[in-house]
């Protein structure tokens, strides 16, 4: 493996995977930002996530899906990042509230937690902040 990787085309398809990876990352932050300028402040982001949560809780939706897989949640995963980029990071006293021994990141944005929990996969959780916690510039 090692001489196949000093080869040209070695270094070539080194470049190619690496560089596939750097375009999907680009790709990720130029949709938050348009997001964020578009959905950044409270009321059209909470508008927005209604739309979000009423889509995935629908019936047509998860049957769709439940006879051949898990329903896909790509757009939970999309709101995780954005809250990641544009939200706050969680002190000690939120990740003891929210968080759990399957957490692994948690930041919270407009009045809802994020979380990615790991297992046997990955599942992104949002949880709705009690009033104690929104004394955040949410």
């Amino acid at each position: 493996m090692k001489d196949f990787l000093d080869t040209e085309e070695g270094k070539k398809s080194l470049e190619d995977f690496f560089g596939g990876i750097q375009r999907k990352e680009d790709m990720l932050n130029s949709q938050l930002d348009r997001f964020h300028a578009k959905c950044g402040d409270k009321e059209s982001f909470l508008e927005f996530f209604k739309k979000v949560e009423a889509k995935y809780d629908s019936i047509e939706y998860q049957e769709r899906y439940w006879e051949d897989s898990e329903p896909e949640y790509a757009l939970h995963w999309f709101l995780f990042e954005y809250a990641k980029k544009y939200g706050n990071s969680c002190d000690d006293a939120e990740w003891s509230k929210y968080g759990n021994m399957f957490t692994g990141e948690l930041f919270q944005v407009h009045g809802y937690y994020f979380q990615v929990m790991n297992g046997q996969g990955s599942v992104i959780r949002i949880d709705k902040a009690d009033d104690e916690f929104l004394n955040y510039n949410i």
